[in-house]
């Protein structure tokens, strides 16, 4: 029964193949069997060729058979002889025979069972064999004694199948992991090199893998793989870097256990990370700013506050240190450990003057450890003090009067100003001399009248009458005794400011008569106002969004500005030009189309409108200022400007599109994806666009429920197809079988026409590509098969297919062979490929033709060209910074960064510095102060103009700038070198020693060089150099510069020790009036040489240092640290240490740290029997020690020191007798035991250890008497 075989047609393997074909079996003979394979229905050639059968065949038996018989038998043909039987090569025992049974035909039988030792599969020797465990079985003939049997062997082959008997086992118990505070999101724990192996095979081998947390690491890591079999390492990734801070306690260490698990068996290894700092944290400032006052005549050294910060991070990472930017920041110090800020130290001149500048704005940068920093605004008012005398505007006033006049017409008055503007300086008025009998007066507030009232008293004179202020003066005005009306110290007038427009004053007029009589009279003050301020943008920015459909004249947004002043005419205006950037944020070259027509403002309301079609395509975005100006200012022009970004939104009224082979009317792609995949690896890359853009789609989603099984996911950025798991045919399929293969025959006619891959074809090629690079492969398949039926071949038709080639066979497309292709030409080439098949005999062939569109990507291979060959362009020598002078423009051909154009100044010449070129508008811009020389010869300046392609190309054109002079000597002075904070100019340190390699007095340190404007023939433009203040030798003697050439000189040696930099003001003066001049920072740094030997920190009658250790320390230990110093750094300051002396069996040697200090270990055994105490010289030197150094401690030399150690005794020796064998009498039994009784017995030769470890204990053992 176990030997019948039934054959079936498998429908699992091959559905299609089992509706077509039946198979049932047939036995031939005894366990052999033939499978007859008949048709169900026809089969068409042309619908499939061949076809794929699997048949599967079963028999009737049982697995797992345990045991073996085995027939031996005896050749011979008379009576045959008894057998022995054994197992031969079975080392292991894991089989055993059973009794051999004699049958009637004297054949033995016997059978092979398994043994005491149960049957392991993991042994490596069996591992080794793949499984297989081989012996031989022997039979032998039993003889009478003195005879020789015969043997047979045979071999013997037992398949050893695996069971899951074995757990998986991790490499290591523990593991400690340190990562940086600052690590990444799905970064694998470093140096974590973890195993987990089960040496079980196929299922039996497979295991699970989690994290099970232990101290706080729950949803900080995860796991890779999560499920493994055999030998696997193991990655830990971080999933939550914001729970690594090592600035909380809570979160620097985590413990965690990766379980390994199978069912219900489970195990583990510990994990343990310790998060490590990392400078991941700037320095805070606990405000964003910080304001002082200090009074103008602050002496240096004065207090203003503190301006800190703290930094979170430990250590020298944490530590914060601080400097001033900013214009101004040289007249403040800050400290720059704690932060104090104060008034600096200023040469000749105070550093703060109010009325030279009012505030500071500065910046104050914070710099910890690991170089980050962080600002903070420092603003610092200067507050006045009267420390400024009025001054008339003129020195003397003249005016005419006629005889008989009563007051000035039009109004007298003088004016003077005090540049103090404290309440101590506000100017006020008085005649002191020269005023006979009081004609004139004078406002004593504003030098002139303003307004003076009258009245006529018939009873008396007009001079005694009394003037008051009765009402509707708001405290504004003010009338004396005279009738004088005038305006009050601090009243506001301005409209702007709170003040009325209209004031309506009563005023009394009083004699002196009994009863007094009073008049009154109404005076009326209209305040007329002055537009004297600015329109204001409320707010001062705008995004707004419109759809490339807007039709022209649809509002975009309408911007509003506001005037306090009563007369204000506001007009809007877009200022030119509108920035354009493509869907890649690319800035759009303005020579692609007029961007500045696609918008439009209304002058007088702000609505800003579509003023043309838009298009997505060109420009995504524009950016343009818009202006709004006052018309009707009296005092100059009062603008405003606010920023409007206009977001263009692509329309499309079409749903994205997938590419070939994907049609609407067939939504499907096929792949193929062989088994083994892993997981991870991309199988296949959708790609859809936008079928009225073209553009390409961004965003791909997979339809839920559309996977069950989830064996795949999808990108939804990329469109990447992606495999989740491992694919195993085998196991996903999970079905015992066997197969057989089919092949069903039929014959062909032509009776079909090529089909081609695809309908048509896109394909997008570089400019830069020549013959013989496939740029495309064409496919095309004809199901014929006979007579050539089959065979397909390519050709290309279409106005430009001369400037490709196709391979016939192949259908590989290719540019063709000396065609070099030209984008900007011909952007786009429409083709046709003709597929044809190629039968035998006269039969014409089949054709079939595809669409094939060749688009030609853009290389950079045109040079940006400028407009002109040459420019010129003339600016005024007081130009201010900002003005502008010229605009150059470049176009190029290319497009995206091929084609955007910027601009740099590759060489300024002489006007280095002096002029700004705007690298996106090519605008050129006054930088610094120009004080032309009033020269015909211009500055020349070499102008480039770059494209930003891969490869950039540029072209460079001559701009000649011509300056004009306005003033004599308005040239100043600029340094050239040394450049704007430039220091650290660093010197070989000196010493009196004058050691090798250090630099004499005298020595070079910088050719300080400075440039003036003005004429250097002239003394306006002729330089001399000397320190700030005039001197030619700095103040602390150490430096001289010559006047002359600016050469800067040493004039003494110089210490690093004593002071590693020097802080020098260098001036650079011109001879003109007034002069001019110019100052410039330079710090010389002294390199440190190894001047400085190094040396102990002792006395010369330094005792040795005493330590204590004891006998028979582990080699390696550490005795002591020995600590030398040495004045220098780096690899000067190294320090090394050798013994001298005291050591000569080298029990001892001195290891250096990182941190130049000394560790003294254990080299060799320490036996306190053989030496109890040592007494070392220890030596400090500079360099490595080459080979063993010998010398006597010097007290006079301290690179040495001594070390006394004493060595203390432990109980390691036992107790030994004088002789090995005592041979004794009766006689001297009696001595020998008074001899043990005494303390002075010399049988024993005792223990070398000392006293409290050598307790002696003696018994006669076996005494006979």
């Amino acid at each position: 029964m176990n030997g019948e075989v039934n054959l079936v047609c498998d429908s699992n393997k091959t559905p299609e193949a089992c509706e077509r074909f039946d198979v049932r079996g047939v036995g031939l003979r005894s366990g052999v069997f033939i499978g007859i394979v008949t048709l169900r229905e026809p089969v068409d050639f042309e619908a499939e060729k061949h076809f794929d059968l699997s048949v599967r065949a079963t028999d009737n038996g049982k697995r797992h058979t345990r045991c073996s018989i085995f027939w031996p038998e005896d050749g011979d043909t008379g009576i045959p002889r008894e057998l022995k039987l054994a197992i031969i090569g079975d080392n292991l025992g894991y089989f055993r025979l059973e009794d051999p049974v004699r049958g009637p035909n004297g054949a033995y039988s016997t059978k092979l069972v398994t043994g005491n030792t149960t049957l392991d599969r993991e042994n490596p020797d069996i591992l080794r064999n793949v499984g297989l465990y081989q012996f031989r079985l022997e039979a032998e003939e039993v003889v009478p004694e003195g005879g020789v049997g015969e043997k047979v062997v045979t071999n013997v082959t037992v398949v050893v199948t695996d069971e899951d008997d074995q757990l998986p086992v991790f490499n290591k118990n523990q593991f400690l992991v340190f990562i940086p505070e600052d690590t990444a999101n799905g970064t694998p724990l470093p140096g974590l090199e973890m195993l987990v192996s089960d040496s079980d095979e196929g299922a039996g081998s497979q295991f699970d893998l989690r994290l099970r947390d232990v101290q706080a690491s729950e949803g900080v890591f995860d796991i890779f793989p999560t499920s493994a079999a055999g030998r696997t390492p193991v990655l830990i990734k971080v999933t939550d870097s914001s729970r690594l801070n090592y600035e909380q306690e809570t979160e620097r260490q985590f413990v965690f256990a990766v379980v390994a698990s199978q069912g219900e068996a489970e195990v583990s290894a510990t994990v343990t990370v310790l998060v490590t700092d990392a400078n991941d944290n700037a320095p805070e400032f606990d405000r964003d700013s910080f304001s002082f006052s200090v009074p103008e005549d602050a002496a240096a050294g004065h207090v203003l506050g503190d301006v800190t910060a703290r930094d979170r991070d430990s250590g020298q990472l944490g530590a914060v240190h601080y400097r001033l930017r900013g214009f101004g920041a040289e007249r403040f110090h800050v400290n720059k450990v704690t932060g104090q800020l104060s008034v600096g130290q200023c040469t000749f001149v105070p550093c703060l003057d109010y009325e030279d500048q009012k505030s500071y704005a500065l910046t104050v940068v914070a710099r910890d450890g690991g170089n980050r920093t962080s600002t903070a605004s420092v603003f610092v008012d200067v507050t006045d003090v009267n420390d400024n005398r009025p001054q008339f505007a003129e020195r003397e006033y003249r005016r005419t009067l006629e005889d008989g006049s009563d007051a000035f017409f039009p109004d007298f008055y003088v004016k003077a100003t005090d540049t103090d503007e404290d309440s101590q300086s506000a100017v006020t008025y008085a005649i002191i001399e020269g005023n006979l009998n009081a004609t004139f007066v004078v406002d004593p507030t504003s030098g002139q009248r303003v307004l003076r009232v009258s009245a006529n008293d018939p009873d008396a004179s007009d001079a005694e009458l009394a003037y008051y202020l009765q009402e509707g003066a708001a405290d504004t005005f003010q009338i004396n005794g005279r009738g004088e009306i005038s305006v009050r110290e601090g009243a506001v007038l301005d409209l702007e400011r709170g003040g009325q427009p209209e004031y309506d004053l009563i005023i009394h007029a009083v004699d002196r008569g009994q009863p007094r009589k009073t008049g009154t009279a109404q005076v009326t003050i209209t305040v007329g106002d002055i537009n004297d301020s600015p329109p204001r943008f409320e707010p001062n920015s705008y995004v707004e969004y419109v759809p490339e459909n807007s039709q022209p004249g649809r509002s975009v947004v309408t911007v509003a500005a506001a005037d306090p002043d009563q007369t204000a005419e506001l007009r809007y205006q877009l200022v030119l030009p509108i920035m354009a950037r493509d869907r890649a944020g690319v800035t759009v070259p303005a020579n692609v189309t007029d961007f500045s027509r696609w918008l439009a403002v209304n002058a007088r309301t702000g609505e800003v409108t579509v003023n043309t079609t838009l298009d997505h395509s060109l420009a995504a975005v524009l950016v343009c200022q818009i202006r709004v100006t006052d018309v009707n200012t009296e005092l100059g022009e009062r603008s405003d400007t606010a920023e409007l970004t206009v977001f263009i939104q692509a329309f499309s009224d079409n749903k994205p599109v997938f590419e070939a082979p994907w049609l609407p009317s067939d939504p499907v792609i096929g792949v193929s994806v062989p088994e083994e995949g892993q997981s991870g690896s991309t199988i296949y890359t959708l790609r859809a666009k936008d079928p009225v853009s073209g553009q390409a789609v961004t965003r791909y989603e997979e339809i839920a429920g559309s996977d069950v099984d989830d064996w795949f996911s999808v990108d939804e950025s990329v469109g990447e197809v992606m495999i989740n798991r491992r694919l195993d045919f085998d196991t996903m399929e999970n079905k015992r079988s066997s197969q057989a293969l089919v092949l069903v025959t039929v014959t062909d006619i032509n009776d079909n026409q090529p089909l081609f891959g695809q309908k048509t074809y896109e394909v997008e090629v570089s400019e830069e590509t020549y013959y013989p690079t496939v740029i495309a492969t064409i496919t095309a398949r004809d199901i014929d098969s006979e007579r050539g039926y089959g065979n397909v071949t390519f050709s290309l038709a279409g106005t430009t297919a001369d400037q490709f080639h196709i391979e016939p066979v192949a259908g590989t497309l290719h540019v063709a062979r000396g065609v070099r292709l030209d984008r900007e030409s011909t952007p786009v080439h429409l083709l046709r490929v003709v597929a044809q098949d190629n039968p035998t005999g006269d039969e014409p062939p089949n054709k079939s033709y595809a669409q094939l569109t060749v688009t030609v990507t853009d290389e950079n291979d045109n040079r940006p060209l400028f407009s002109e060959d040459g420019y010129t362009a003339v600016v005024a020598e007081n130009a201010l910074p900002g003005t502008a002078v010229i605009t150059v423009t470049a176009s190029d051909l290319d497009e995206g960064d091929s084609g955007h154009v910027r601009y740099s100044i590759v060489d300024a010449g002489t006007a280095e510095g002096l002029f700004d070129l705007e690298p996106e508008t090519g605008a050129l811009s006054v930088l610094g102060d120009l004080s032309g020389k009033g020269r015909t010869a211009p500055y020349r300046l070499s102008i480039r103009a770059q494209d930003q392609g891969d490869d950039p190309l540029l072209s460079d054109v001559t701009l000649e700038v011509y300056i004009g002079d306005v003033s004599n000597n308005d040239g100043i002075p600029r340094f050239v070198k040394p450049e704007p904070g430039e220091g650290g100019r660093r010197l070989r340190g000196m010493t009196s020693s004058q050691s090798c390699g250090n630099l004499p007095p005298g020595s070079l340190v910088l050719h300080a060089r400075a440039t003036d404007p003005d004429d250097p023939l002239t003394p306006s433009g002729h330089l001399q150099y000397s320190f700030l203040g005039g001197d030619t030798v700095s103040k602390d003697g150490l430096f001289s510069i010559d006047s002359r050439t600016g050469t800067l000189r040493t004039r003494a040696s110089l210490d690093r020790e004593e002071t590693s930099e020097h802080h020098l003001l260098l001036q650079a003066s011109d001879r003109g009036q007034p002069p001019q001049q110019a100052v410039r920072a330079l710090t010389v740094t002294v390199r440190d040489v190894d001047d400085n030997e190094p040396r102990f920190e002792r006395s010369k009658d330094a005792p040795p240092k005493e330590l204590v250790v004891t006998e028979e320390l582990e080699q390696g230990s550490v005795v002591t640290d020995i600590t030398a110093v040495d004045g220098d750094d780096g690899k000067f300051g190294e320090i090394h240490y050798i013994i001298t002396a005291g050591d000569p069996e080298g029990v001892f040697t001195v290891n250096r740290t990182e941190t130049n200090i000394g560790q003294l270990l254990v080299a060799s055994r320490l036996d306190r029997e053989e030496r109890d105490h040592y007494l070392l010289t220890v030596r400090c030197v500079s360099e490595t020690p080459q080979g063993v150094q010998r010398a006597a401690y010097d007290p006079e030399d301290m690179s040495m020191m001594q070390l006394r150690i004493q060595v203390l005794d432990i109980d390691d020796n036992p107790p030994l007798f004088t002789e090995d064998n005592i041979t004794t009498g009766d006689e001297a039994i009696s001595a020998l035991i008074e001899a043990l009784e005494s303390e002075e017995s010399v049988l024993a030769r005792g223990d070398v250890d000392i006293v409290e470890n050598a307790g002696l204990k003696l018994v006669v053992e076996g005494e006979t008497v």
